[in-house]
């Protein structure tokens, strides 16, 4: 079996998707055809760098 490969452009579609319905991931993985591992590992993902580049701007990972 080999492994599915995905676009950025169609990860963030996919979490868009996601935040934007009232669905559950459960849900939507079933929709779009992903693992819900998958959709759970780019939600965070994409979180993650929407929410780094604030945290290193109020130098909120100093250990201060």
């Amino acid at each position: 079996m080999t492994r599915q490969l995905y676009t950025p452009e169609f990860k963030r579609r996919a979490v868009a998707l996601l935040l934007e319905s009232d669905k559950f991931v459960a849900r939507m993985d079933q929709d779009i055809d992903i693992k819900e591992n998958t959709l759970y590992n780019w939600k965070n993902c994409i979180r993650i760098s929407l929410i780094l580049p604030f945290l290193i701007h109020f130098n909120c990972l100093s250990k201060n």
